[in-house]
């Protein structure tokens, strides 16, 4: 008997989905950014009561503006979301240089290494270094210790000067280039009326501002539509406005009451969330319309000053306790973080959470869509990214990834269409002319497939995936050597392909090329780490076809102890054994096939055979 594998499929075929996957590991991530959070909120402690101590002012002040960051929900993102750690890590870093700095302003080392380990973080980091600035130019005038035009002494020039060195670095790093976003993405910074531009900023500045002061109704995407552009001075929305008047009188009213050192922390807080939200603040275009980590170290000073009303307030008051306003905030505030953070959990929690916030983002209907179809909710996946093609009907990953299910559903025309509408939208969309080439082949469109497939890889050259369906193509046409170039390709440019290597092998080993078999599965074996059985697999057929039995008995075991339900390897396991004249052993994997598939015909087949010998 010759050794021939029992194969159930040839060849491996593949198609794109867009996934989006929680790592196994979120407990410990999310433990790591509560811990840090920690060590933030004691720093904002130091920091503020270092600045106290300068000022003049009381120490309670500084617990105030600690327990109220600790606490605040506007941060549940930045400890829950996985981006979120550049923001604690940089405000980790940049409030240490600035203890560092208040410690000891003559000391220029560390506080600046500080604030660059600050910007390597996130370069929002770097503006902590105008912070050191505003605190030496407020200290200074205020307490007269020099006149105005010798404000800037050797240490401010200094950090002005790493200021803007740091600045040009990331520049040079970029290009000299803004980044690029879509309109999509912040559609104020796109919108080509001046006026309108700036208007738009400044409410969204006000809804900034509005998270912070009432913490209820968060999301995780503020984009597509989720907040419409002011266009007209019609819009009910312009009335918002009075809030800077307000804060205006509420400023005054503070400056009039406050005593000179607590006037300079005002100032300082409300210096401090200038500083550290100008990134934001689309003086350059940005890539989101309100991201709430962002508000993470800004926040800071907004606590400050929040802290400083509470203590005017108490001064005021004949109790000489907290203030019964904290007695009243506090639970509901920590209520709240613990609510948005159990959100966070899951992904499906937070998209649900979020649609009522944002019920006309296209975005969040097509997460939600995502998650849906991972969790095998299929018509409830269809049913929301229709939502999302209604609110935008050229959401071209919608479209994408809708045409994935009705792929997967054998309904390769509707898929078609719908990638189409998705190539309109975007033609230079990879992904989506990848698939149209994979649904293409598969209604027997040859010609068009390859086009599809030669514009996804004119797009993105590097694409192995689109490689390896070429690959698929040019096999199902006989096209056997094109075939094996685009295997070969598409390894290079992933090593860890194990789809194309799996192919790879397979064509070579009906080629009747065992040795070149076994030398490359040993080599994608060092290269892929995960989803290895089809190629230990192949690996051990051809070592049994050139009579390596210990090799390929070693390496179908492993095959079979890491799949204990697959047929196809016990089976093949099954006559290995059989070739190498070890018929018990065939005959008890066959009956192991029979104990799991009973009704698998080629097992009882052989093992009737056996019975017969």
């Amino acid at each position: 008997m010759s050794f021939t594998a029992h194969r159930g499929t040839h060849f491996e075929h593949f198609y794109e989905l867009v996934n989006q996957n929680l790592s196994s590991k979120a407990t410990y991530f999310h433990l790591v950014n509560i811990v840090l959070h920690a060590l933030v909120s004691l720093l904002v402690c130091k920091t503020t009561r270092q600045i106290c101590q300068h000022f003049q002012s009381s120490p309670r002040i500084a617990d105030y503006t600690a327990f109220l960051f600790a606490i605040h929900p506007i941060h549940a993102e930045a400890v829950a979301n996985v981006v979120g750690r550049a923001e604690l890590l940089m405000t980790l870093f940049g409030l240490l240089g600035l203890s560092l700095y208040l410690q000891n302003d003559s000391k220029i080392v560390f506080p600046s290494l500080c604030v660059i380990f600050s910007m390597f973080s996130k370069e929002q980091g770097v503006f902590f270094l105008l912070s050191f600035v505003a605190f030496d130019v407020l200290k200074s005038r205020y307490s007269k210790q020099r006149p105005l035009g010798s404000l800037l002494t050797k240490i401010n020039i200094y950090y002005l000067i790493l200021f803007a060195l740091l600045c040009g670095t990331r520049f040079w790093i970029n290009g000299f280039q803004c980044p690029q976003f879509s309109k999509l993405d912040n559609p104020a910074a796109f919108h080509e009326n001046f006026y309108v531009r700036v208007v738009n900023y400044f409410y969204i500045y006000i809804l900034n501002f509005w998270l912070l002061i009432f913490p209820k109704n968060f999301s995780f995407d503020y984009s597509m539509g989720c907040i419409p552009l002011i266009t007209d001075l019609g819009d009910a929305r312009i009335l918002s406005f009075g809030a800077y008047l307000l804060f205006a009188i509420v400023f005054t009213i503070l400056h009039r009451k406050l005593q000179d050192s607590t006037k300079l922390l005002m100032y300082y807080g409300l210096i401090f969330i200038v500083l550290l939200f100008l990134p934001a603040t689309n003086i350059i275009p940005v890539g989101f319309v309100i991201a709430e980590r962002v508000l993470y170290a800004p926040s800071i000073g907004y606590c400050l000053f929040i802290s400083l009303v509470f203590y005017h307030l108490e001064k005021q008051s004949s109790s000489s306790n907290v203030s019964p306003i904290w007695l009243l905030i506090a639970p509901l505030m920590v209520s709240r973080c613990i609510t948005r953070s159990l959100e966070w959990r899951t992904e499906k929690e937070l998209f649900l959470a979020d649609l009522s916030v944002c019920p006309k983002n296209a975005k969040i209907y097509y997460n939600l869509a995502k998650v849906q179809a991972d969790d095998g909710d299929v018509s409830l996946a269809v049913e929301n990214y229709r939502s999302a093609l209604q609110l935008r009907p050229d959401y071209e990953q919608a479209l994408n990834n809708m045409a994935n299910i009705y792929q997967r559903q054998g309904e390769n025309s509707i898929a078609i269409d719908l990638l189409q509408k998705s190539i309109n939208a975007n033609n230079r969309f990879a992904t989506a002319w990848m698939n149209l080439g994979v649904n293409q082949m598969a209604m027997g469109q040859f010609n068009e497939s390859r086009k599809s497939f030669r514009s996804a890889l004119e797009i993105r050259p590097h694409y192995a995936d689109a490689y390896f369906n070429l690959g698929n193509l040019y096999l199902k046409q006989g096209l056997q050597y094109q075939a094996e170039s685009c295997w070969k390709n598409a390894t290079l440019i992933e090593p860890s392909h194990h789809r194309a290597w799996t192919n790879l092998l397979v064509l070579m080993d009906e080629q009747g090329r065992y040795q070149l078999v076994t030398s490359l599965a040993e080599q994608a074996l060092r290269k892929v780490t995960q989803k290895t059985a089809s190629i230990r697999f192949q690996l051990a057929v051809c070592q049994a076809k050139l009579g390596f039995y210990s090799d390929a008995e070693r390496n179908l075991v492993k095959v079979v102890e890491d799949n204990p339900s697959s047929a196809l390897y016990k089976t093949n396991l099954g006559i290995l054994y059989e070739k190498w004249n070890k018929l018990e052993k065939a005959a008890d994997v066959y009956r192991d096939v029979r104990k799991t598939d009973p009704g698998n015909a080629f097992a009882v087949e052989r093992l009737r055979k056996l019975q017969m010998k």
